[in-house]
């Protein structure tokens, strides 16, 4: 297996320039995107432009493998996030496997990767204990070196616009991040800002969107799809070996 990795921080437009130098090419299209002013979600713009995005961009690999990886990848990242909470964080995995071309076959493989890397993470680490780990539960967040974290799928063909970027990639975003502006009182108007963004971004409203707590869990909103036209939806995930 054959992996890069990129760590850059940004201060402002001109940073966020600068830092595309060695970056790679599929990054430099993920900046190009975030930084149209008709992309929807503010908080990604401020990271990029304010904030510590850490990349790695993995070559081949079945979904064991590459969980192990990104484990790797994001026990490292959670230290710098602890580090560093005072600026928005983010972490971004981009595989260049020819199979993953395909939404579906990604999407598919997406689950299987989060499922590995939940398995290998269960042998060391405890679970955040802020959040669920079941995932059928409304308080229900996904659990890296006892760091939870809110998951988007991209990938070309993603159904949702803001989703679609060149190369199949995932981003984990640190959950106490949103919890912090819960704190700070700005959670709502963020949150409320985007949507209304993305509604126009996409066309329609997501029909996926509720907040962390709901009677839904977050799980749902990660690979983007529209679970309500499913006439049968089975939670994607198991936990302690229960099935989901």
């Amino acid at each position: 297996m054959r992996f890069t990795i990129s760590k850059f921080r940004r201060g402002g437009q001109a940073g966020a320039k600068a830092a595309l130098r060695g970056t790679g090419v599929s990054v430099q299209h993920l900046l190009e995107k975030i930084q149209q002013p008709q992309f929807p979600c503010i908080m990604a713009k401020s990271v990029m432009n304010q904030g510590v995005c850490e990349t790695m961009e993995l070559k081949a690999g079945v979904p064991t493998e590459l969980a192990q990886s990104v484990f790797e990848k994001l026990s490292s990242f959670v230290d710098s996030y602890r580090a560093n909470k005072e600026r928005l964080h983010s972490c971004i995995i981009s595989f260049s496997n020819e199979e993953f071309k395909e939404f579906a076959a990604f999407e598919k493989s997406f689950w299987d990767i989060l499922q590995s890397l939940r398995e290998i993470d269960d042998k060391v680490n405890p679970y955040d204990a802020r959040v669920s780990s079941d995932p059928r539960d409304g308080n229900y967040s996904f659990s890296v070196k006892e760091e939870a974290f809110f998951i988007l799928l991209l990938h070309p063909k993603s159904p949702r616009k803001a989703r679609q970027f060149p190369i199949p990639s995932i981003v984990f975003n640190p959950h106490q991040q949103f919890e912090d502006l819960r704190a700070k009182g700005t959670f709502h108007k963020v949150r409320s800002t985007i949507r209304s963004r993305d509604e126009r971004y996409q066309g329609a409203l997501n029909p996926m969107l509720m907040d962390f707590g709901s009677e839904v869990s977050e799980i749902y909103q990660y690979s983007g799809i529209d679970y309500t036209v499913k006439t049968e939806t089975k939670c994607p995930l198991k936990h302690d070996g229960a099935a989901a």
